[in-house]
């Protein structure tokens, strides 16, 4: 082969390659970055600029009308020694990862995942990407995704319970404790309030029966107290008959003299009352439509009236939303409710029910 024929594959060698890396860093700026990093985890891609965390393996995301990227550099991360741990935890030579953020201070050499979201070095123990004050990491122990515990405290995800012995019990998996004498309510971040006159021998716990809703939003009461707990809020609810208090679902609670949505008084049989989890045409769900025996009411809150939108008579089958659409099933029947209007039937549109036939309800009594 000639000089000249060893300069021309060359050249055309370089030339094929330089075609290769423009077209894939162009793809890559594009579409996201294309190649996956570890077969332990779908959320870590790199390219030629770097190393990225791809959120709930989801590259791009439509949000707002838009098309989002889902994707995040990891700062400073060195291809050569990176390594995935889970989904959310990786490490390289220098620093430790919790998804796309570097943990601070975590040493490298020896992180290591406890059980899923926690870790721990020789230094400290970790709750996701934070460091949980004061936790012994030779016997730190984790009870569930909740609560942890080691042989000084125990923890609430990042925070110390304060005031309560290592060897304390959870109660229903519901951010609840008890030290054998008081009831206590803790925040997600480790915050604790005591349940003032509910001892652990007379309370009951009242929560949607919906899976996987009890950390939304649930009361606790005994036989002259109730409290409403959601999210991080704690408050008494006032005005019902302790007895007969239920929480039928979502913002519906009742006694057997009445039955309220968001504080107002609804009409509906009390015996038969429940509430389904539709959600409209944009996926948020409704929060008020409220069905018994015989009927379904949407309602909404307008400043300070609760107005009944629509009432659809019941087929003589209970109304039970399609898991994933804005449809109710009712029998036979399909039912879309979108924002003010229903329609009953897949495509026919059915006027909106007279808002004059709405009972222009009251305030019950607030929660306090």
């Amino acid at each position: 082969m000639s000089s000249k024929t060893i300069k021309i594959f060359k050249v055309l060698t370089m030339a094929a390659l330089m075609y290769f890396l423009l077209g894939f860093t162009l793809c890559s700026r594009t579409y996201g970055p294309s190649i996956k990093i570890s077969e332990k985890s779908d959320n870590y891609y790199m390219d030629p600029y770097g190393i990225y965390f791809c959120k709930n393996h989801d590259m791009i995301v439509y949000n707002c009308s838009n098309w989002h990227y889902n994707v995040f550099r990891l700062k400073d991360a060195d291809l050569f020694s990176f390594e995935v741990i889970n989904d959310i935890y990786s490490k390289d030579k220098q620093n430790v990862y919790c998804k796309n953020c570097i943990i601070t201070d975590a040493d490298a050499s020896t992180f290591e995942v406890i059980d899923n979201i926690y870790s721990k070095d020789k230094l400290n123990v970790y709750y996701k990407n934070c460091i949980i004050t004061d936790a012994d990491a030779s016997t730190f122990e984790v009870i569930d995704n909740i609560y942890s515990k080691d042989k000084n405290h125990k923890y609430c995800q990042n925070g110390i319970l304060l005031g309560l012995d290592p060897s304390s019990s959870p109660i229903d998996g519901l951010r609840l404790t008890t030290d054998g004498a008081h009831l206590y309510w803790h925040t997600r971040y480790g915050a604790s309030r005591l349940l003032e006159g509910i001892s652990p021998s007379s309370y009951k716990v009242l929560t949607e029966d919906r899976e996987n809703q009890k950390f939304d939003k649930f009361f606790v009461k005994n036989d002259s107290l109730i409290y409403q707990i959601e999210d991080d809020e704690v408050s008494r609810v006032e005005g019902f008959d302790l007895a007969s208090f239920e929480f039928v679902g979502s913002d519906v609670i009742k006694d057997k003299n009445r039955i309220t949505c968001n504080n107002y008084e609804v009409k509906a049989d009390n015996a038969s009352v429940y509430v389904v989890r539709s959600q409209d045409s944009e996926g948020i769900p409704h929060n008020n439509i409220i069905c018994d025996k015989d009927w379904l009411y949407h309602y909404t809150l307008n400043f300070d009236t609760l107005i009944c939108h629509c009432k659809i008579a019941s087929d003589g089958n209970k109304f039970e939303a399609i898991e994933g659409t804005n449809k109710i099933r009712c029998g036979r029947n399909i039912i879309i409710i979108n924002h003010d209007d229903y329609y009953v039937g897949e495509n026919e549109p059915t006027q909106t029910f007279d808002e004059s036939e709405s009972a222009v309800n009251g305030k019950a009594q607030s929660l306090e």
